[in-house]
């Protein structure tokens, strides 16, 4: 036969270590029919599921295995188990069949036996995805219409028709375009996720990018503010600086004159230094002597102690070394005296082995004659042991025989049994289909109920979940507005911090105060002066609660330096050491002098907007208040300001008292002390007339003293009073900043937790709806369930009726076979019993005979005990004399070191004696040393006594003279406390310079510009851009840069939502294309393949009818396919109730009908000709030598018309139980010959 060879064909597989094939093995393929023989069990079946396992089949259950790796060789008695298996397959002339640019093609699987398992492609590493595209729309796969198997063949008739649409869908080659599709669809699900999820960013996006333009240019404003304030700041504190350094060389200068006049009283020091240090060094010579004199006296002590200590221990060691002696003497003694009792021992034992030895030579020669008597009755019981198995194997074959016409017998009387069993079940079954068809039609209608119902649960359930919608929109609102809240407290509650700890560090440097009255607070701050806490601050006993701050800041401005004291004592005190310190520069005021006045209600006071206080009182009684400067701005206005005085008829009394303040104080109706403004001795005198000044501050700020000079304070200047009164404001603000926001920070906490809960009930509502839809899917599942069992019954039922009448037909020819095999059954029970009365002879024979061998055995036995229990008495003798002779070799061995020790010991002994006398002599000659070193000590101790008097007389001048440097340097200390008080206010301006700005003054000196104005004025400035910045409030100063990111992102996302949909109206035209496409080729493949399986059905069946057709479907490429046969003379019924050889001839004829329109390069066919007969089996052959120009057939059978149709045959056996082998025939079609063997 010729054969055409296919683009693509397979050449060879290599087998090792899979299942039975222990070792490598290789099937090489040619075209044309290769048969693959063998037993039952050797392995056949194997080389089919090598196959489909290296094709990337993942069931171990298709493999008939429980895990994947039990495919890997598990050994046999013989061999070990191996710890992998591995399978290749090569097709060759792959052109383009395959997407791969390789003529040829070997896939390799390999698995190890930890679950590792590998794939390769031309032996590179690969995905079993790879695996799969390579093979794709080939034909070729683990799934594909290539490979079959006995009992699978049938599949492709029962698979449901949505199953069997694979097999068309390969054949059509469309899997690709199914393929494409699938991932086309996928990735138009994520297009649409991503444009939507796009949008939502690209609204909040949008949102932001309102709220930030306006942001930014609010940030801006406030960032130009921050930029002049900061170039204002650093040009004014450069300004401070120099000042400060030019104050600062003033005072170092006459420091420089106290230091020459200190150097010189230092010199004077340093030479009484040296003198002291000669007497010193002349001293401590002495001592040291005295030292080395008492450490060599301690040695001395020490050695002797040794050698005490040293003569004592050899005394012990001789004691010792006594004792050893005496103890080894005596075990010597005992050593000899057991050496010879155990050689008398010996020679006993040696008497005894001679004795032994005859015996033994005795009983060896009985042994050996009942030895041979036992060969020779064993020989007799073999022989009839050999008629004995003759008789029994012809038993045994009868009894086979007997069995297997027994088996057949009963088989055929259990399938009649079964056939009517079978009809009973039939007709049980349908009564019971009927009350289940019943039954499916109630439940189908509660379900369409209980439906509905859960519709509209799911409703419901839809409101909840956009009412919790709606509240938590709400709750973030809140959640968001009490955030800003907060942070609007931190900040401002930070702000006061910052402004806290400035006016504190101000108070610290006690900025304002004059260099005496910083003098002589320093001195009342150190602990054991005699001013500690005596002196204080004017501003901090003058209360300021519930007073005008205002008024007070310019009324009390004078008095910003004032210091106060409690008593005259402590007045006289600071006078005192002011004087003796030259300090000047400073006020001071005794609380103990100053009288006792009463608040007194009177019109335009300044008190009545005071608390009631003794110091308030004493400075503010002669203040009054007018609302506007204006009104004084004239002589007149001046000449007007009077104070209201009560007559001691209760009427007021109003008087020129700036014109006529004498007039005033000499009428007879003032009554002392309620004079509005005037003091309390202006009734007593007429000089306290004098004395009567009033003064004026009004609301905006002029104050008018007493000597008529206006003050026009600067707009925020500070003082002492002010800065204590806005301290104790700031502690009230800051204490309520803290309220404020403990009470944002819980109602934040209990909007977060609320937020919370309503995020968990919406999330429990959604899982609720997520439920609810599950179960209204698996209800609706439920309900199209039990529709189409009632229709799966209602078929059922017809099919069990067509069933039932060919089983009564069947039963009829069953019991016909029943009666020929009982015949036979009689005849070769008769032949059994013949041959069973021959072996029961030959058994009484044999009996006899393994009697007497017993006998004989037993007899044997006794002689083999008494030899072998004088062979052991023999081997315990020469074990003792061993034991005796080891044992006198130890004690030679002991006794010869016994005697060497006590030699060693007394020689020991002697030379400890000897050493007594030397020791006694080493004690005394210490002892007179030690007399020698104590002379020495003392005579150095008198020398130290007189040098230490010579050494005080010298530090006595010393002290004197320090006393004098440390005058000198009092006077150098008060002039560098000055400077270093300017050091410390320039150190202050750096350091929070420097903190501040993140630079150094000197890196400011070339960054700063000339004032244009005056200190005061530019500090006037500063405040001003201060409260600005301040009243900006909250800035985002991010705003800017997140503006530019956030617009970059919007256009971004413009971008992307414009690619997106552009990427997703392409993939909607990549789906209509695929869909079109396989339409067009699957419709077309269908058609062929339908008519090609109407013509082999008629050719395999020698008629009938057959056809397939779509399952009603909107789309061919949703539908499922029929299968539709009717065998010649039958009536057209179900598939499911044809017989196995008719399904199979049905499967063959859809199989080849799809060869007809894509031939898979080669076919598997694993013993489908089981179920057929001879002349099935020969229409069956026929076709297949119709396709084998196109398709190499691989088949494995039992049928010899098969093997009889094969140009190549494989044989696997097993030659060694467990192990599959291969040998190959190759036959010549062109001469007819004996078949050669390949390998």
């Amino acid at each position: 036969m010729h054969f055409r060879r296919s683009f693509l064909f397979l050449k060879k597989i290599k087998i090792l270590g899979f299942k039975s094939f222990a070792d490598s093995t290789v099937l090489e393929f040619h075209p044309g029919i290769t048969a693959i023989v063998g037993p039952n069990g050797c392995g056949k079946s194997n080389i089919s599921d090598s196959f489909r396992w290296v094709l990337g089949e993942q069931s171990a259950k298709s493999m008939r295995g429980s895990k994947m790796n039990d495919v890997i060789f598990a050994g046999t008695a013989k061999r070990k188990p191996l710890n992998l298996s591995e399978v290749t397959i090569t097709l060759g002339d792959v052109g383009s069949a395959l997407k791969t640019e390789y003529d040829e093609v070997a896939v390799t699987r390999r698995i190890h036996r930890s679950g590792e398992s590998d794939y390769l492609i031309n032996k590179r590493p690969v995905r079993l995805r790879d695996v799969y595209d390579l093979f794709m729309d080939s034909g070729i796969g683990k799934n594909a219409f290539s490979i079959f198997e006995q009992g699978k063949i049938e599949q492709v008739i029962q698979l449901s028709p949505l199953e069997r649409r694979y097999i068309f869908e390969e054949a059509a080659g469309i899997l690709r375009f199914l393929q494409r599709k699938k991932e086309a669809l996928r990735r138009l699900e994520q297009t649409e996720s991503n444009i939507e999820r796009v949008r939502d960013i690209h609204q909040e996006v949008e949102k932001q990018i309102i709220v930030l333009e306006r942001q930014a240019e609010q940030a801006k404003v406030y960032k130009e503010n921050r930029m002049e304030l900061e170039e204002l700041e650093i040009s004014l504190a450069v300004a401070r600086w120099n000042h400060f350094k030019n104050r600062h060389d003033a005072f170092a200068e006459k420091e420089q004159a106290k230091g020459c006049e200190l150097e010189a009283a230092a010199l004077d020091l340093e030479k009484m230094e040296v003198e002291r240090q000669d007497a010193n060094i002349y001293l401590n010579h002495v001592i040291k002597e005295l030292q080395v004199q008492k450490e060599e006296m301690f040695k001395t002590r020490s050695q002797k102690e040794i050698q005490i200590k040293a003569w004592k221990s050899q005394e012990d060691r001789l004691e010792e070394m006594v004792c050893k002696g005496s103890e080894w003497q005596q075990e010597l003694e005992e050593m000899i005296r057991k050496r010879k009792a155990r050689q008398l021992e010996a020679e006993q034992i040696e008497a005894r082995k001679k004795k032994v030895d005859k015996e033994l030579s005795a009983l060896e020669q009985v042994r050996n004659e009942f030895r041979e008597q036992l060969r020779e009755i064993e020989y007799a019981v073999n022989e009839i042991r050999d008629r004995q198995h003759i008789a029994q194997q012809e038993r045994v074959q009868c009894l086979q025989e007997e069995n297997k016409i027994e088996s057949e017998r009963k088989q055929t009387a259990l399938r009649l049994e079964h056939h009517k069993e079978k009809i009973q079940r039939l007709q049980e079954n349908q009564q019971m289909l009927k009350e289940r068809l019943t039954h499916l039609h109630e439940q189908i209608e509660w379900k369409h109920q209980e439906i509905a119902e859960g519709a509209d649960h799911i409703a419901e359930l839809k409101e909840r979940f956009s009412l919790f919608e709606s509240q938590i929109e709400e709750t973030a609102a809140l959640i968001k507005q009490t955030q800003h809240q907060l942070n609007h407290v931190s900040q401002e509650r930070a702000e006061i911090k910052a402004r806290q700890n400035a006016l504190l560090r101000l108070r610290e440097e006690m900025d304002g105060f004059s260099k005496g009255a910083k003098r002589i607070i320093r001195e009342a701050g150190q602990v054991g002066s005699f001013l500690y806490k005596k002196v204080r601050g004017l501003y901090e006993d003058f209360p300021t609660e519930g007073c005008d701050r205002k008024a007070i800041s310019v009324v009390m401005k004078r008095y910003t330096e004032t210091l106060v004291v409690e008593s005259l004592e402590d007045f006289k005190a600071v006078a005192a050491f002011a004087e003796e310190n030259n300090v000047r520069g400073f006020s001071l005021l005794c609380l103990e002098m100053i009288p006792e006045v009463k608040k007194v209600s009177r019109e335009h006071s300044l008190l009545d907007r005071m608390v009631d206080h003794p110091l308030i009182n004493f400075f503010l009684k002669d203040v009054i208040v007018k609302e506007r400067s204006e009104e004084l701005w004239n002589a007149e206005s001046l000449a007007r300001i009077s104070h209201r005085i009560l007559s001691e008829d209760g009427q007021d009394v109003r008087l020129d008292l700036l014109s006529n303040p004498r007039e005033y104080c000499q009428t007879d109706k003032v009554r002392g002390g309620e004079s509005e403004g005037g003091r309390a001795d202006c009734l007593d005198s007429p000089r306290g007339c004098e004395k009567c000044e009033l003064e004026v501050w009004t609301e905006d700020g002029a104050y008018i003293d007493r000597h008529r000079v206006v003050f026009f304070p600067s707009e925020g200047e500070e003082n002492a009073f002010v800065r204590e009164a806005e301290l104790k404001s700031l502690d009230q603000k800051l204490a309520e900043c803290e309220r404020k926001k403990v009470e944002f920070a819980e109602s934040l906490h209990a909007f977060t937790e609320q937020h919370s809960m309503l995020i968990g009930r919406k999330q429990e509502a959604d899982q609720e709806i997520r439920q609810a839809e599950r179960e209204d899917v698996e209800r609706r599942y439920f309900l199209e369930r039990m529709q189409a069992d009632r229709e799966r019954f209602r078929i059922e039922s017809e099919k069990e009726q067509e069933e039932m009448s060919a089983l009564q037909e069947l039963s009829g020819k069953v019991e016909e076979v029943l009666v020929e095999l009982n015949a036979s059954y009689i005849e070769q029970r008769a032949k059994l019993e013949r041959r069973q009365e021959l072996v029961e002879v030959l058994n009484v024979e044999l009996q006899e005979k393994l009697e007497r061998l017993r006998l004989q055995q037993s007899q044997m036995e006794e002689k083999e005990s008494v030899y072998q229990k004088a062979a052991v008495e023999k081997r315990n003798i020469e074990h003792q004399l061993n034991l005796l002779e080891v044992k006198n070799l130890e004690s030679l061995q002991r006794e010869k070191r016994l005697e060497e020790e006590i030699l060693s010991i007394q020689e020991k002994k002697a030379g400890i004696q000897l050493n007594r006398a030397d020791y006694e002599q080493k004690i005394e000659r210490v002892e007179q040393a030690l007399l020698k070193v104590q002379e020495k000590c003392r005579e150095l101790d008198e020398s130290v006594g007189a040098r230490q008097g010579d050494v005080e007389e010298i530090e006595k001048r010393s002290k004197q003279k320090r006393e004098d440097i440390r005058r000198l340097e009092r006077e150098l200390h008060e002039q560098g406390l000055q400077r270093a008080q300017i050091d410390s206010a320039r150190q202050a301006l750096e350091t929070e310079f420097t903190e501040r700005f993140q630079m150094s003054m000197r890196d400011a000196e070339f960054r700063a510009k000339e004032l244009e104005e005056s200190m005061e004025k530019t500090e006037r400035k500063i405040r001003s851009l201060r409260r600005k910045i301040e009243e900006a409030g909250d800035i985002n100063m991010t705003s800017i840069d997140e503006y530019e990111k956030f617009k970059e992102r919007y256009e971004f996302l413009n971008q992307q939502i414009r690619d997106l949909t552009a990427s997703k109206g392409e993939l909607v035209e990549i789906i209509t294309k695929l869909d079109g496409e396989s339409r067009k080729t699957f419709k077309e493949t269908f058609d062929q393949i339908q008519a090609n399986f109407r013509k082999n059905f008629e050719i395999l069946f020698r008629g009938g009818e057959a056809d397939l057709h779509f399952t009603e479907s909107g789309d061919i490429l949703e539908a499922g396919i029929e299968i539709a046969a009717k065998p010649p003379g039958k009536k057209m019924r179900s598939i499911s109730l044809l017989s196995g050889g008719e399904k199979c001839l049905t499967a063959v004829a859809l199989l080849f009908a799809i060869f007809e329109v894509k031939p898979s390069p080669f076919c598997i066919l694993d013993e489908i000709d089981a179920p057929l007969d001879d002349i099935n089996v020969e229409r069956f052959l026929n076709v297949v030598k119709q396709f084998t120009d196109r398709c190499q057939f691989i088949i494995i059978t039992h049928n010899k018309r098969t093997m009889a149709i094969a140009d190549r045959l494989f044989g696997v056996s097993m030659q060694e139980r467990g192990v599959s082998k291969i040998l190959s025939l190759e036959f010549d079609k062109r001469e007819v010959r004996e078949p050669v063997l390949v390998s």
